[in-house]
């Protein structure tokens, strides 16, 4: 991300999977290392933002992933999910 690169050419370049360069993000969105529009576009978090809003505080990830059929990984879900609540504690 930093060097140009998009979670897919990182995963490339480093040898990993997609869905392990989204988990290493998701864990520097949580640690405030990263903001979130660095690697998930607006409309992902906006889309992912207002079901999360329509839904129990206590949801899954897991169940989020069902929600939305699979369209979006682990990794973008956990980053959009610690996103919504660093957002509620700024409020």
């Amino acid at each position: 991300l930093s060097q140009g690169m998009d979670v897919k050419q990182i995963a490339e370049h480093r040898g990993l999977a997609a869905s392990t360069i989204e988990g290493h993000l998701a864990k520097a969105v949580e640690a405030r290392r990263i903001v979130i529009s660095e690697f998930v576009t607006d409309e992902a978090v906006s889309d992912i933002t207002t079901a999360l809003q329509a839904q129990p505080e206590d949801l899954s990830l897991s169940a989020l992933y069902h929600l939305f059929k699979g369209r979006y990984g682990h990794g973008v879900l956990r980053a959009v999910l610690a996103h919504h609540q660093l957002s509620k504690e700024v409020l």
